[in-house]
């Protein structure tokens, strides 16, 4: 997944669901400095949960942080030198 910017790069983990029991994850990391990165993007359909910020991790979902909607068009923000973590539920 390639953003406008050149200082983010994203991808997808088992989309195809090569391993069936196993949940979709998507990595968006934008490397820049000082700029954020928009993300516009498709999720696979279900529900996504944030489970890595850039600062902390949980496997079971972040609290304080929306379920994000598959299916639709979204457009996900990532901070400047940070990496974050969606899976689906």
């Amino acid at each position: 997944i390639l953003p406008e910017a050149t200082s983010g790069f994203g991808y997808f983990i088992n989309y195809n669901k090569e391993w069936k029991d196993s949940p979709i994850y998507l990595i968006l990391t934008n490397n820049s400095k000082t700029t954020a990165v928009d993300f516009e993007l498709k999720l696979p359909a279900g529900e996504w949960i944030e489970i890595c910020d850039g600062d902390e991790i949980d496997i079971n979902g972040l609290k304080g942080y929306d379920t994000q909607k598959g299916g639709e068009d979204i457009t996900l923000q990532i901070d400047p030198l940070t990496a974050v973590i969606y899976r689906s539920k």
